[in-house]
């Protein structure tokens, strides 16, 4: 046990990973120090970013693998995850909560206790002293909830001013003082030389140089840069004449001289009005991302309820003063009676299938709230059997409401009416399922419109809402069968009205095999997509 301990906080061992014919990291290893700060440095496109989601266990390594802690990020993804921190590049904190209700959500996902949560959520606030870089720092407090011991910074200073940059630097150094491991990657020189112990330089997808900032510096370009502007041939040629490296670069030349303690005194004497700054090497000489629900009940609840609520009245009581009665299993009914059961599956498939079309598409591309619900203990299958659940639960939220609407009308054969339950959660599954296998093949959110015109209309339309299937021809009747809301509105249809006949177990067949069939479907399809 001491000698695990003792072991390195990060191994990476042939790190792979292609996309296609594109290899975006080729067999990378290193090892990160427990309690060092490593920083990864390169250009867009270098691997750094990729090397980073395999690492915290976002995307699964084509070959090669890594270790956290010594625990396998291919075979312990949940307990790799539950001692990370992880700092994403772009700003995922969810907008519909406040800054305190992001960090209480948050930390729910490592099964902190609720007290626990909020006493380390207040202590972070104060740790990162929120101001300039508001967002940034938030992110940072997020990310230290569950008290990691390794925390990655993929960009953590992007677009901050000096001074929210510098905030974010003291905030740093105060974690590597606690013993934490922090892995980063940045663009910014300035950055790798104030706050890592060792630089590893990427680009191409492989580690091209790997040392202190000072050893880099010293092994690569020397201690003394010349610098230069408006120069003529005379002062080029002097340079190509000294033993060290000579370069052009955008209308300026950068000299590394193998000997520098003297090179002030000689241009003083020999070009004494050249324009130059001689000046220590840099880096940059080296090297050139349910509580919703409670949070807005009222933009959630009351628009998409009162739809199905006035689909009740405007229908059932405007078209129910003209058509009379409706026959239907053999017994006349009143049209209201008939129509109202339909409206609750409609809010059925309404409430679970938007949610997980619309509501996830967003959460997944613009608000990239998935992935910071991805660097906590929980694996892609929890996210997505998530988006499932809920939008179950939005289908039971949704019958509830209109059966009470519907028994203040005196429409509902009680007990029998609580079969509503059941019916509800299965098929807001499956409706929810089918949202989400639409939204793991849509490029971008105008494209909802296509399936909403050719499936879901026509399931409000066709699937015996407003009218039996029995009265369509014969082609439209069989087509009717085949659409799920019909079978949704038997099912329903007959725990409102208390009527069950021997169809109606070949309805309830149908819903429960289609809502497994197509969950299993929606898994596999997200999964790959959320990877992606």
């Amino acid at each position: 046990m001491d000698s695990a301990r003792k072991g390195p906080a990060i191994t990476a061992r042939e790190l792979t990973k292609r996309y296609g014919d594109v290899e975006a990291v080729r067999g990378v290893s290193f090892e990160v120090a427990r309690g060092e700060i490593v920083g990864f440095l390169g250009p867009n496109g270098a691997g750094k970013t990729t090397t980073v989601r395999m690492l915290t266990c976002f995307l699964p390594p084509t070959s090669g693998t890594a270790w956290i802690h010594d625990l396998d990020v291919r075979e312990r993804p949940r307990d790799v995850k539950r001692i990370l921190g992880v700092c994403p590049q772009e700003d995922n904190l969810d907008p519909d909560f406040h800054v305190l209700k992001n960090l209480l959500v948050y930390g729910r996902y490592f099964g902190l206790p609720r007290r626990v949560v909020r006493d380390r959520a207040l202590e972070l606030l104060a740790f990162v002293a929120l101001s300039g870089g508001m967002k940034r720092r938030l992110i940072l407090a997020r990310a230290l909830l569950n008290e990691p011991r390794v925390l990655i910074l993929d960009e953590p200073t992007t677009g901050l001013d000096p001074q929210a940059r510098h905030a974010i630097w003291d905030r740093v150094r105060g974690l590597r003082a606690h013993g934490t491991t922090v892995l980063l990657t940045t663009h910014y020189m300035e950055e790798a030389s104030q706050l890592c112990d060792r630089v590893v330089i990427m680009d191409g997808g492989t580690i091209l140089l790997e040392g202190t900032p000072q050893e880099l510096v010293e092994r690569e370009v020397g201690r003394t840069v010349v610098e230069a502007w408006n120069y003529g041939e005379d002062f080029l040629n002097f340079l190509r004449a000294l033993p060290g490296r000579l370069e052009e670069l955008g209308g300026r030349l950068y000299f590394y001289p193998q000997e520098g303690d003297h090179i002030e005194r000689t241009f003083d004497q020999r070009f004494p009005q050249q324009d130059r700054l001689i000046r220590r090497a840099t880096l940059e000489d080296v090297f050139r991302d349910f509580e919703v629900y409670l949070t807005n009940w009222k933009t959630e609840f009351l628009p998409p309820l009162s739809e199905p609520i006035l689909y009740v009245f405007a229908f059932g009581f405007g078209l129910g003063s003209l058509i009379h009665e409706v026959r239907y299993e053999g017994r006349d009914l009143t049209y209201l009676r008939f129509m109202a059961p339909g409206i609750v599956a409609v809010a059925i498939m309404f409430w679970s299938y938007f949610e997980t079309t619309y509501s996830s598409f967003v959460r997944m591309y613009y608000q990239r709230t998935f992935d910071a619900i991805l660097a906590t203990p929980l694996l892609v299958e929890d996210v997505i059997l998530g988006e499932l659940l809920w939008g179950a639960t939005k289908a039971l939220i949704a019958s509830t409401i209109m059966m009470a609407v519907l028994t203040a009308l005196g429409l509902v054969a009680w007990p029998s009416g609580l079969w509503v339950i059941p019916v509800a959660a299965v098929a807001g599954a499956m409706f929810a399922a089918l949202g989400l296998i639409i939204t793991s093949i849509t490029k971008n959110i105008s494209s909802f419109n296509v399936p909403m015109f050719l499936m879901i209309i026509p399931m409000f339309t066709f699937s015996g809402t407003f009218f039996p299937v029995s009265i369509l021809p014969r082609w439209a009747f069989w087509v009717a069968w085949c659409l799920p809301l019909t079978h949704v509105s038997n099912l329903v249809r007959a725990s409102v009205l208390g009527w069950w006949r021997g169809p109606i177990v070949v309805s309830a067949i149908y819903v429960v095999v289609l809502a497994a069939a197509l969950s299993a479907l929606a898994l596999r399809l997200m999964k790959r997509r959320l990877i992606q």
